[in-house]
């Protein structure tokens, strides 16, 4: 009896989810450019879909990272992200919480900032505070460039990366 509850319980929580999940609006961004990495410039990819109002999913691929992220709020809020540096086959190599929020710039730019503890899950613990910006200029109703940088500071190791691209909404 007690399982039986349990199961129409859960069922009734994914049903209401996956419910809310098709009446939201899908909205996404693809973008596509060169990210710094030391002194070399290598390709990286973005995608964001919002699966609820207030809820976006993010997939992110460079030179050896493939991270995946969850973006809470409209326009300020939480985010957590998973990374892999040799696949997500491997364990784990980093996890990251933090705050973002995003603004209004010279009535068209929009800028991004998050600010996150980002802790090393394989090699010694270490536990870094990254801080980010990026900024979005509309090319087009769907089109923008976008220009970003990132810098993670931990107890005895400090990098600083760049990104350029274009990217779309849809």
């Amino acid at each position: 009896m007690r399982k039986s509850i349990v199961a129409v319980t859960v069922l009734a929580v994914l049903l209401t989810a996956s419910m809310a999940a098709a009446a939201a609006p899908f909205s996404g961004t693809i973008v596509g450019g060169v990210r710094t990495h030391g002194s070399d410039l290598d390709p990286y990819v973005y995608l964001e879909g919002s699966v609820l109002d207030n809820l976006a999913l993010g997939v992110d691929y460079y030179h050896n990272h493939l991270g995946l992220s969850v973006w809470l709020g409209a326009t300020r809020g939480f985010y957590g992200e998973v990374a892999w540096a040799n696949g997500i086959s491997s364990k784990p190599q980093s996890a990251e919480l933090g705050l973002w929020t995003q603004f209004n710039v010279f009535d068209q730019a929009v800028v991004y900032g998050w600010v996150g503890a980002k802790r090393l899950l394989t090699g010694p613990a270490t536990t870094a505070l990254s801080l980010n910006a990026e900024a979005e200029f509309p090319l087009s109703n769907s089109f923008y460039a976008v220009i970003g940088g990132q810098g993670e500071f931990a107890q005895n190791d400090t990098t600083f990366n760049g990104w350029l691209g274009l990217g779309v909404r849809f």
